[in-house]
Parts: structure tokens; C-alpha cells; sequence
């Protein structure tokens, strides 16, 4: 005998036939299965672990997020064409997505799906969120105070900066000759 939705998940996962006891999907069926089942199906629930990631595991788009074709429940809200997974799956359990926000992944990690590990934010949080993540430029100098600028609402790396500026003052001069950054030592050779 099945209550719980995690059991209900769990069982769905394990191809175990369950009853549609669900609260927002209509009981449409494809198949053997609806298409909450169906959703769930593809998602990966490790048994050992309690507080691990629920990972897509069908497709997933190039930026990391997992993508679910859109169904009549994902319909009748709104949705139409590819609809992320982790949306998808919030939807699926808590409800609709508050106006204004954006769903944050806690943990991460952009194909988890697990409700525990989604918050529904603005886009300013959930971009703060992640730009604190990014401790480096792209040469790999660090966002330290003595190293970062703040340009238009952006972080920029003071010692690519003066690479840039030493590299365009070689090119008009014409010139070519090795510049090596303040910070790190790295080379970078200016033509």
C-alpha cells in the first residue's frame, strides 16, 4: 500500500504500478502511464541518499537544464514548446510558479529537479546567487578587492584590463613583444 507522493515517486521510478492519486495532474493516460509517471520516469532517485540530487536524465539542453515536452497539464498554464524540467517538475507538485519570480536551484546543480532544492526568487537574487559563485575571470585571476571593478553592474578583472590596454597600445604602435599580468605572472603574447 503506496501514500506518500515520495513513495509514489519511488514506485513510479521502479516501474511498479501505482494508482493515480495525484493532486494536480489530470488522470490523462499515454500508454500504460500518465503523464506525471511518465515525467518522473526520467528522473533519478538514488535510494541511499537522502538529500542527493534528483537528476534529469532525459534530454538536457546545452546551458545544463533538463527539458520536458510540453503536455495538456503544462498547457493549460500557459506553457507551450520545450518547458524546463526543474519548472516542469515544480508545477507538477507545489503549483504554479509565483508572477515575478524565477525558480533557484539551492544546490546548483542545473538538471536536479528535486522540489527541496528549488526556490522561487526575482532574478536579481537569483542572478546575485549565481554571479557569487564565479571566484575567477576567464585568464583565472581571482575577483579580489584589489583585482575587481565594478563596471555598469558587472565585475571586471583590473589585470585583464590591463592586458587589453597594453595589447592595444602595442597594436598601435605595431610592435610585438610579451605582456605578463601583475597578478599572476601569466604570459600572453600581443602581435
Amino acid at each position: 500500500d503506496i501514500h506518500s507522493r515520495q513513495q509514489l515517486r519511488l514506485a513510479a521510478h521502479q516501474g511498479v504500478s501505482t494508482p493515480i492519486l495525484y493532486r494536480c495532474l489530470p488522470a490523462v493516460t499515454v500508454g500504460t502511464m500518465n503523464f506525471r509517471e511518465r515525467f518522473w520516469s526520467h528522473v533519478d532517485i538514488p535510494d541511499a541518499m537522502p538529500e542527493t540530487c534528483w537528476e534529469w536524465k532525459g534530454y538536457v539542453h546545452p546551458l545544463g537544464y533538463g527539458r520536458v515536452q510540453v503536455n495538456r497539464f503544462l498547457a493549460s498554464r500557459g506553457y507551450c514548446g520545450p518547458v524546463p524540467a526543474h519548472r516542469a517538475a515544480w508545477e507538477y507538485e507545489v503549483g504554479p510558479i509565483p508572477s515575478g519570480l524565477q525558480l533557484d536551484h539551492l544546490c546548483r546543480n542545473k538538471p536536479c529537479v528535486r522540489i527541496e532544492h528549488l526556490e522561487p526568487v526575482t532574478a536579481a537574487v537569483n542572478k546575485q546567487r549565481w554571479a557569487s559563485l564565479i571566484t575567477h575571470c576567464m585568464r583565472e585571476h581571482e575577483f579580489t578587492f584589489q583585482n575587481t571593478r565594478v563596471y555598469r553592474g558587472k565585475r571586471q578583472c583590473r589585470a585583464c584590463g590591463r592586458i587589453r590596454s597594453q595589447a592595444q597600445r602595442q597594436r598601435q604602435l605595431g610592435s610585438t613583444r610579451t605582456l605578463t599580468s601583475g597578478f599572476n605572472g601569466k604570459e600572453v603574447r600581443v602581435q
